[in-house]
């Protein structure tokens, strides 16, 4: 087939800024990133499609592409495109060319789109983009949930109990949003009601960090001021500073809450904002906690070597097992703080893999459909 000569056109809104481009193609693509094949979302595309190119493509036994692009709108917006017209001064639904060797030659056909057929157009599109992402998430969601809700049991008892009730209460509502991302209930404008819930959340973490780096820097405070309590041996030392390197471990599990949650709300921004434009991002200043971690180690350590290292009534033979002890319990905190952190960085990893299937890096939604004869959705998937 002939692809030049195939059926194409452009839809814009009211302003001559294009939403969607559409094109008739040869056969449906051999290789996608994310097939689409549940009923009920094969029927969502269906609708989109039809909102879309009606009246531009015959989709009856066809496949066509749909495209949701920002570069003719960009050219728009510089200058290097404009808006057709004629004679008259009649504006046409096509952009041409500004200067350069193709000044003056179409850069895009098409129509234009009623104000509320946009807004639907618009919703649908989002709702779609919206449902896919979550579904390619919703394995790495779940599994932050979870792990988030049994970080929070392990630590009651152990840290403040109301900062814990926030993150808990915090993580409910989350859960709300969700399952409304899995149902594909959100419309093009989220409410701001949930945007504002969304930021405070981010807000809040910060909050919860700061007080974790305080209370990481008010342990390593009372490392340093231990002194040799003990006459003849290192019993009570040893004890009060087994006891101090103990307490590192709820500090690496409440920031590993931090991580998860990060991570979750990474995947909830994904979902809901997938250009990334309506939210601010939590740093968990990692150089600020490597760094605070390694000194409070290092501080330990060099107690045990100071501390444990001579006594009048106990043996070369206990003193190298306590300061065996309390390396070893070092050496663990170290480890499991790295591997938490290796669990964040490789969530990113997937997160920015399954969003790459569904949106290409300029920011296109590629949608391919195939139609039966009677023009309804037989197979859709998202395309590179």
């Amino acid at each position: 087939m002939d692809t030049d000569n195939l059926q194409q056109g452009t839809l814009f809104d009211e302003s001559g800024v294009p939403v969607v481009y559409a094109r008739e193609c040869p056969s449906f693509p051999d290789e996608v990133s994310f097939p689409i094949t549940a009923p009920e979302d094969l029927n969502r595309i269906n609708n989109l499609v039809s909102q879309s190119i009606q009246g531009i493509i015959n989709t009856h036994g066809r496949t066509i592409e749909l495209v949701f692009q920002p570069e003719i709108q960009k050219g728009l917006k510089n200058g290097s495109l404009k808006m057709m017209q004629t004679n008259a001064g009649e504006t046409l639904a096509d952009t041409v060319h500004v200067s350069g060797s193709k000044a003056g030659k179409i850069a895009g056909k098409g129509r234009i789109v009623e104000g509320g057929k946009l807004k639907r157009l618009a919703t649908g599109s989002f709702q779609v983009v919206s449902l896919i992402v979550a579904q390619a998430h919703l394995a790495d969601i779940n599994k932050n949930l979870a792990e988030i809700k049994t970080a929070v049991n392990s630590l009651i008892e152990k840290v403040d109990n109301h900062n814990l009730a926030k993150i808990d209460g915090r993580i409910h509502y989350l859960e709300g949003i969700i399952e409304k991302m899995h149902r594909g209930d959100f419309d093009y404008d989220i409410s701001l009601q949930i945007k504002n819930k969304i930021e405070d959340t981010v807000a809040d973490a910060y909050e919860w960090q700061s007080i974790l780096l305080a209370d990481l820097k008010k342990l390593n405070s009372d490392v340093d001021i231990l002194k040799d309590s003990d006459t003849f041996g290192t019993g009570e030392t040893y004890l009060k500073l087994k006891e101090l390197s103990e307490k590192i471990f709820p500090l690496i599990v409440r920031r590993n809450i931090l991580l998860k949650m990060a991570s979750l709300m990474a995947y909830i921004q994904a979902c809901i904002d997938p250009m990334g434009k309506d939210f601010s991002q939590f740093d968990l200043k990692e150089n600020i906690w490597d760094l605070a971690l390694k000194n409070i180690v290092k501080s330990v350590t060099n107690k045990a070597e100071s501390l444990l290292s001579k006594a009048r009534f106990n043996s070369q033979e206990m003193l190298e097992h306590r300061r065996f002890f309390i390396f070893k319990t070092l050496e663990l905190a170290s480890s499991s703080a790295g591997h938490n952190y290796e669990q964040f960085e490789n969530s990113l990893i997937k997160l920015k893999n399954n969003h790459r299937k569904v949106l290409s890096e300029n920011g296109k939604l590629r949608l391919a459909v195939s139609h039966d004869d009677n023009g309804r959705v037989q197979r859709a998937a998202i395309v590179d």
